[in-house]
């Protein structure tokens, strides 16, 4: 990700300002969003996308940037993939990382208070993530909390936290 530009937004639309990033992707190869394969540039994507996130201090972070389409083999023509963000989303994966693990330590009301977003935004970012999320950590992109899944020989998987030492098959 390369950051081009970054301004604050404080139009009277909004109510409060926003630290705007202007951001593009690497010269590197481009990939299908769907799929991850590589495949030649289409066109230039007819126009830019945002993305909210994480805040910064006081102000709220958006990220916006001009995204080309592919020529997949399998799919079609279809928007590249980003780096920071999940296909199709309006929020980069740190943002919705972050609002999944609030989920699990404070109720959704207050959730969508701290972020500042709708109610029903912050149950759908965090249901979301939490279906990316596979049961084994394989340390991916996504952050998936460093839970590690075991499977003893008894066949039943027990899941640790990386700080306790001990599997959970006791319990």
């Amino acid at each position: 990700m390369m950051v081009e530009d970054v301004s604050l937004d404080d139009s009277p639309l909004r109510d409060a300002p926003v630290l705007v990033a202007r951001v593009r992707c690497g010269k590197g190869a481009s990939r299908c969003s769907r799929c991850g394969r590589k495949a030649p540039r289409y066109d230039n994507g007819g126009g830019g996308r945002s993305w909210r996130h994480q805040d910064f201090g006081c102000f709220r972070v958006g990220l916006s940037g001009p995204v080309p389409r592919v020529e997949c083999r399998l799919h079609g023509v279809v928007v590249s993939r980003v780096p920071w963000a999940e296909p199709g989303g309006r929020f980069t994966r740190d943002f919705g990382s972050e609002c999944a693990w609030l989920m699990t330590v404070a109720g959704q009301k207050t959730v969508s208070g701290f972020l500042h977003i709708a109610w029903r935004t912050a149950g759908d970012i965090a249901r979301r993530v939490a279906a990316g999320w596979s049961p084994r950590c394989r340390a991916c992109s996504t952050g998936c909390m460093r839970s590690v899944w075991t499977r003893p020989a008894a066949g039943r998987a027990t899941r640790t936290s990386p700080s306790s030492s001990t599997t959970g098959a006791d319990a």
